[in-house]
């Protein structure tokens, strides 16, 4: 239980840190992860979105709405299959997502150099380990 305690401390501790530094450019976690995945020149479906922020569908519709009514997306249907509907970002949304994760990075970078390059390796393997086998748990479960 002590470790389980440590990462949800660790997780809080990051997530406020997030939420600061990402306030700085009026964005939310979840906006900013939107931004961070959408690529301005092919864009993504709300399907692949959905399963990028981990999240249900009418939650990364609700986040394409706000993010769309601040004109940092535009949705566009595919010339072939109408039924197709890409979300993709705007000048305006490229422009802010580049600051956002400039000091996003900057921010998660300081916050890390409390372990060594070496530490951080490690950490990473063990953490992606773990991931892994939460995510296997929870497929054969499902």
């Amino acid at each position: 239980m002590e470790l389980y305690q440590l990462l949800t401390e660790v997780f809080v501790l990051l997530d406020d840190a997030d939420r600061r530094v990402l306030r700085q450019h009026k964005l939310s976690i979840t906006q900013f992860n939107a931004l961070y995945h959408l690529d301005a020149e092919q864009g993504m479906s709300i399907n692949d979105l959905t399963t990028r922020l981990i999240c249900d569908k009418s939650n990364t519709t609700r986040i394409v709405e706000r993010l769309k009514k601040e004109d940092l997306v535009i949705r566009q249907r595919d010339q072939t299959d109408r039924r197709y509907v890409s979300v993709r970002l705007t000048k305006a949304g490229e422009h802010l997502r580049q600051e956002a994760v400039t000091t996003h990075r900057a921010s998660v970078n300081q916050r890390f150099n409390a372990l060594s390059s070496d530490e951080q390796t490690t950490l990473n393997q063990l953490l992606a380990r773990l991931r892994d086998g939460l995510r296997e748990r929870l497929n054969s479960t499902t």
